[in-house]
């Protein structure tokens, strides 16, 4: 049983907890915001894309976020700007956008 005002994660007290996660993901490397990519997946959902000169015509050069996976084993559900509903698109077809 946890006492009043501590923490399940390592006994702590409740308002350093956060800060210890913090600190423990800046000693390994990881961002606290970055995204875990798992798996053999190219993308995660909000990773901004750009169809490449692989894909069909009417999609190439175009922008947009990816919102899912499948249907396919490689395919990926990406809403492109400008289209109101989402494209299902290889992955072999997108470029992931570096920001910044």
């Amino acid at each position: 049983m946890v006492a009043q005002g501590q923490g399940r994660h390592r006994g702590l007290p409740l308002e350093n907890q956060g800060r210890q996660m913090v600190m423990s993901r800046e000693k390994s490397g990881l961002s606290a915001r970055a995204p875990q990519r798992k798996g053999n997946w190219k993308f995660i959902a909000g990773d901004r894309v750009r169809a490449n000169e692989k894909a069909p015509g009417d999609y190439e050069e175009l922008e947009g976020v990816i919102t899912g996976r499948g249907p396919g084993k490689t395919e990926y559900e990406v809403l492109l700007n400008g289209q109101a509903e989402p494209a299902h698109l290889d992955s072999d077809w997108l470029d992931l956008l570096r920001i910044g």
